[in-house]
């Protein structure tokens, strides 16, 4: 986990590295069904089983999805 600080030796808030699917989708801004979905179709961002149940994703690896699908315009995010 990281601590997040609002000023030199204050902690605010605990912020967790991975982040449950209602977290990540949270995170994105889309809805957890989707990121289930592209869970699903291999389409999604890096995620871990920690348990049988328990899907996890880190924060940097949905940074880095996201950052993968980055375009400078209309007609870039056509061809990608």
């Amino acid at each position: 986990m990281q601590l997040a600080t609002s000023a030199p030796g204050a902690i605010s808030a605990i912020v967790p590295e991975f982040l449950a699917t209602p977290d990540a989708a949270a995170f994105l801004g889309l809805s957890t069904g989707y990121l289930e979905n592209l869970r699903v179709s291999g389409n999604g961002p890096r995620w871990h089983r920690l348990g049988a149940k328990a899907v996890r994703y880190r924060r940097a690896d949905l940074l880095k999805w996201a950052d993968a699908r980055a375009h400078f315009s209309t007609s870039e995010a056509q061809t990608a």
